[in-house]
């Protein structure tokens, strides 16, 4: 329990904690002195509202610094922006009056001065601080600079606002939010509201007693002005209930309760119907808000309620600082909160609401697509530059075919090889079609081509696939594959054929223009193939980067014995050459090796050579 005491409640070197019961909060207190003496810190500054729990705390003094000067109770403490009433166990604000001076112009730059002096973590007083908000707020919507006077209506209406601030202080809430006897139930509601100048949400807590008896008080709250650019008041409602889903998942989890059930309200249909519909029926701003609000919320927490029994609406409008404690609607909430839930106010399902229509709904456009079985114009093979990729999508364009049609043998799971063949004869049948569809009729027609066409000399047919093959004398060669008797014709300027020389040159391990060639004439024969080849090696980026540079060395000067002339003999070089395996004799154990002289004259570029047995000096003397 201390550690994660110490680990929740800490922040930076405050503690802020408690239990259910005495005995339990001793038990704490000692815990956190002896954890933290162990460590070398010294709690001090101790306050609670039961004094005998800190009066047997030896450590304890009376610090000056721990007092402010908002009454002459000794008891009220500063803790993290908000006073504590220890004595009563009730939270005060201090606005002191003193720091509203008196200034013979007001400006843009003193309003939010006054502004920042308002801190309310919890946001339990934003009704009030939200009109200075706004009001700062329209001094941007009329460009007024920082030290530029402002109006006289605005001026007005800020000093009368200034001044009631102090009411403020005159505020006393109670700390504890749940009931004093054992609690049976535990319910989070919270309510969202908006108007066109600004939104904002509140959460309560409502707990039952074991006499039944029900409970409920304001945990935390939340404002935003509305954006200086206009938008429609169902999206600012949308904002105020995302607000409320966000507050709602930040502070729910800090309570450390069981927590039974969660409501959340809002006063607008529109939203609740986005709410409860999928964001993606939606256009991109209400689909955005409503998948995150369905992430944090559930859609069944979300309920509507009426305007009048609205608390956020208080908080959208805001509220004069003396009319703020009188509100009971802004402290405890609606007065069904303290009944039963059979008294929690019912879904409207009238006619009215059934019909409304809902805005922001995204535009679905149908389209009717006609298509015919694969045609001349199959636009497919250009969308793709790998073939592998080309001819597994058409694949899979042809299964959805067959499962459309056979509703009762379905293929599924990965492709299989007939499929990929299947795809492969249906890509090359469309370019064929596309590139030679004269070919095509003349031999069915025919059964031959006319002489002006560029597969005259290829002696063409029709296999029964519906490919073009060339035709040849090697039919009865049933030794040699069927593809290279009969190679596939594939035409020069289509994008299929680039494809798979790319293919083939990458397999080839980037193998030249020959060898990318003879590998794909193994199955096909590509009009023009030489220059498709080179085309294909000569764009290659990989064969670009690795292709080595030849640099040829500059020879050196040549010596002045060999370019002058002179007479026989006077510069000679010698050197052998060798070892040759020659036998000398037919002996059996006749050496094997000689060597080579070499005798050369320099000047003349003379060369006299004789064989020599050993290669060492007296062979060379012999």
């Amino acid at each position: 329990m201390v550690a994660a005491a110490i680990k929740r409640d800490f922040y930076m070197d405050d503690f802020l904690g408690g239990t259910n019961s005495y005995e339990s909060a001793v038990q704490l207190r000692d815990g956190l002195i002896k954890t933290m003496q162990s460590a070398g810190l010294e709690l001090r500054k101790w306050a609670s509202n039961n004094d005998n729990l800190i009066k047997d705390v030896m450590s304890i003094k009376e610090d000056s610094s721990n007092t402010v000067p908002i009454s002459d109770d000794n008891s009220i403490t500063k803790v993290l922006g908000l006073f504590w009433n220890s004595t009563t166990d009730t939270l005060q604000f201090e606005v002191q009056q003193n720091n509203f001076t008196i200034i013979s112009r007001i400006t843009k730059r003193e309003i939010l001065s006054v502004i920042a002096c308002l801190f309310d973590p919890l946001g339990l007083v934003d009704p009030a601080i939200i009109r200075a908000k706004l009001m700062l707020q329209q001094l941007w919507r009329l460009k007024i600079q920082w030290d530029e006077p402002l109006p006289n209506e605005i001026q007005e209406q800020w000093i009368t606002y200034r001044n009631s601030l102090c009411e403020l202080n005159n505020l006393i809430i109670p700390r504890q939010i749940t009931c004093k006897n054992d609690i049976v139930n535990i319910q989070i509601h919270g309510f969202a509201d908006a108007s066109i100048n600004a939104y904002g949400c509140c959460l309560y807590l409502r707990c039952t007693n074991s006499d039944g008896v029900h409970t409920s008080k304001l945990i935390c709250a939340k404002s935003k002005v509305a954006p200086l650019k206009v938008i429609s008041l169902p999206r600012l409602e949308l904002c105020a209930a995302l607000l409320l889903s966000r507050l709602s998942s930040k502070i729910v989890p800090k309570l450390n309760l069981k927590i039974s059930k969660s409501y959340f309200w809002s006063d607008s249909n529109i939203v609740l119907s986005w709410i409860t519909s999928p964001s993606t029926k939606w256009k991109t701003f209400v689909a955005h808000r409503v998948g995150e609000i369905q992430e944090r919320t559930s859609i069944a927490d979300w309920s509507h309620i009426d305007t009048l029994e609205n608390p956020a609406d208080i908080i959208s409008r805001g509220c004069c600082p003396s009319k703020l404690s009188s509100l009971s609607l802004w402290w405890f909430g609606p007065k069904w909160l303290i009944k039963n839930e059979i008294e929690y106010p019912v879904p409207k399902t009238s006619s009215n609401s059934t019909k409304l229509k809902i805005p922001e709904a995204r535009e679905i456009t149908i389209s009717n697509v006609c298509t015919n079985t694969l045609n001349d114009n199959f636009s497919l093979i250009n969308h793709y530059s790998s073939i592998n990729k080309l001819i597994h999508v058409t694949a899979y364009c042809l299964r959805f075919r067959y499962n459309a049609l056979h509703r009762n043998s379905r293929l599924t799971g990965m492709l299989s090889v007939e499929e990929i063949k299947y795809a492969r004869i249906v890509i090359i049948r469309c370019v064929q079609k596309r590139s030679f569809p004269r070919e095509i009729k003349d031999l069915i027609k025919l059964k031959n081509v006319s002489a002006s066409s560029k597969l005259f000399r290829l002696c063409p047919f029709i296999d029964h696939d519906g490919l073009i093959k060339v035709g040849g004398r090697l039919k009865n060669a049933a030794s040699i594959d069927i593809y290279q008797r009969h190679p596939i014709v594939l035409p020069a300027d289509d994008h299929f054929t680039r494809l798979l020389f790319e293919h083939e040159h990458e397999r080839c391990m980037h193998g030249g223009p020959q060898a990318t060639l003879s590998t794909i004439r193994l199955q096909y024969w590509p009009l023009n193939g030489r220059n498709i080849a080179r085309s294909t090696v000569h764009k290659c980026v990989k064969c670009f980067k690795y292709k080595p540079i030849v640099v040829q060395p500059i020879m050196r000067q040549l010596p002045a014995d060999r370019v002058e002339p002179a007479r026989a003999f006077l510069k000679c070089g010698i050197d052998f050459a060798g070892p040759f395996l020659i036998k000398s004799s037919l002996r059996r154990n006749a050496p094997l090796s000689k060597g080579l002289f070499l005798y050369v004259l320099q000047p003349r570029r003379l060369i006299w050579n004789r064989l020599v047995i050993y290669l060492h000096r007296l062979s060379l003397e012999r």
